[in-house]
């Protein structure tokens, strides 16, 4: 097997069911920019994001899923699609027509089994409206693994994000999401005032706060987290 040169997401689709319509479609705006800027007591650097999902139309999307895929057959770069799919309130029920749409059309795509997928949980970021209940956020990493490989053959990994809440939630986010074959984690901090998301110091040092209680592997050998380290590419 070729060793691949690195691991890049794709910038993150909207799901839509087969009439085009999104539930998520509050993401899909074209809204991107980056500050690198110091923050905090230190004087460190950090990079401040304001970012949103893919805002093309879902075949230019498609069309991008098969360079990547080409990519990564070749070995030079391990290209990985990822999905904003909808993400129910818990007096809600899921929008599995956007699930089985999206998940099939992408596996289409990829043209091999299995499909690499990452889901992205950026409304667990504390800046979002929906990241209001632990119950709420719980329920969604317990059950999308199941909606998503309901679909296709994938090999899942979460993008979880830092909640509104403390350390232990953090840690037992990780523990709900164990079902995916990985884990991304936690993507970026909040600032309430500015409405920005941030990194530098902060993060890295509650990031190294929360990974130090967890064990470095499950029982079965396969680590437990992936360290954010990818870029997505649009």
């Amino acid at each position: 097997m070729r060793k691949q040169a690195g691991v890049r997401g794709l910038k993150t689709v909207i799901a839509q069911n087969a009439a085009g319509a999104q539930s998520m479609a509050a993401w899909a705006i074209h809204e991107t920019k980056m500050k690198v800027e110091r923050r905090g007591e230190t004087g460190g650097w950090t990079v401040t994001w304001k970012g949103r999902g893919w805002d093309r139309s879902f075949d230019d999307y498609l069309a991008l899923v098969r360079a990547g895929r080409d990519l990564t057959r070749s070995g030079r770069l391990l290209a990985v699609p990822s999905v904003k799919y909808h993400l129910p309130r818990l007096d809600e029920a899921f929008r599995d027509d956007e699930y089985a749409c999206t998940t099939r059309a992408l596996a289409d795509a990829w043209g091999e089994s299995p499909l690499l997928l990452e889901k992205d949980f950026s409304p667990t970021l504390a800046g979002d409206a929906l990241a209001d209940e632990k119950a709420q956020i719980l329920r969604w990493l317990r059950e999308v693994p199941q909606r998503i490989r309901a679909h296709a053959d994938v090999r899942l990994a979460m993008k979880l994000m830092n909640a509104r809440f403390d350390d232990a939630f953090q840690v037992e986010m990780v523990n709900v999401a164990s079902s995916a074959d990985a884990l991304v984690v936690f993507n970026r901090l909040f600032d309430a005032a500015k409405r920005v998301a941030y990194g530098g110091t902060e993060l890295s040092d509650r990031n190294l706060r929360v990974l130090g209680g967890r064990p470095a592997v499950r029982p079965s050998g396969r680590p437990c987290v992936a360290p954010a380290t990818s870029t997505p590419v649009a």
